[in-house]
């Protein structure tokens, strides 16, 4: 676990961060990632566990259409979230879906 990871120390994860959807450094990454590895779009699932520090660790990544370039892009992406402390000091399991759509092609004018 990176030394440079801090955190507020309150404990639980509320749901409403789970909720409140991703940070725009995570969209904007996101974004970027589909743009150059998955311009025809596709379904990405990411598994990561918030430790007892409230660092991420251990992210996973899947995509359909396989693809280790978009998953590469995108694992440190999650890795670089921050969480508050889990409860008790334990460790949260996130499971996080992404669709990403196919790039808009610009229309014609007349």
């Amino acid at each position: 676990m990176p030394a440079a990871c801090s955190v507020p120390t309150r404990q639980g994860i509320p749901e409403a961060v789970l909720q409140a959807g991703p940070p725009e450094a995570l969209t904007v990454g996101l974004a970027r990632c589909a743009e150059q590895d998955a311009p025809g779009g596709a379904r990405v699932s990411v598994q990561f566990t918030v430790g007892p520090s409230g660092c991420v660790e251990g992210v996973k990544v899947s995509a359909t259409p396989t693809s280790r370039a978009l998953e590469s892009c995108i694992a440190p992406l999650f890795g670089a979230l921050r969480f508050q402390t889990p409860e008790a000091g334990g460790v949260e399991v996130v499971r996080f879906p992404v669709t990403l759509l196919p790039a808009r092609k610009p229309s014609a004018t007349p």
